[in-house]
């Protein structure tokens, strides 16, 4: 899900740290969002740019990480 960081999300504290990046709680300002999904709190995780891997690299990075925090969510929010 892309989304616009300034209006649409809010992030909060650090929950945590390690491997691509840092993870923070974080809360949906968007209420057709907040209404899509059902939720207001959130988890949001930072990946770092790695400057001596390509765009293509990087990308391959969030797309996992968003994979693995989708599959993580299913388990625990279901």
């Amino acid at each position: 899900m892309l989304l616009d960081f300034k209006t649409q999300v809010r992030k909060e504290g650090k929950l945590g740290s390690g491997g691509a990046g840092c993870v923070f709680s974080g809360v949906l300002l968007d209420q057709s969002l907040i209404s899509q999904h059902e939720t207001l709190e959130i988890a949001l995780k930072q990946v770092q740019k790695i400057l001596n891997l390509t765009e293509e690299e990087n990308r391959e990075i969030v797309l996992r990480e968003v994979s693995l925090m989708w599959y993580c969510s299913q388990f625990l929010f279901n």
